[in-house]
């Protein structure tokens, strides 16, 4: 999860044209509130903590 924010924030023009970091971020943002529950223990709270931490960027990226 935190790979992803730290590699992705710089992609080749054609990807961020054909998949923008915007989509990119609320789907997985969405995917991660629905699935939230699917998870326990020490799992739940990381996955918690990467969707903060995909919401942050989100708010600085796409308003």
């Amino acid at each position: 999860m935190s790979r992803i924010s730290i590699v992705y924030p710089k992609p080749p023009r054609e990807d961020r044209n054909s998949y923008p970091p915007c989509v990119f971020l609320r789907s997985a943002a969405m995917k991660s509130r629905s699935s939230r529950n699917g998870y326990g223990g020490d799992s739940s709270t990381t996955w918690r903590n990467a969707t903060c931490a995909l919401r942050n960027i989100i708010r600085e990226r796409c308003g």
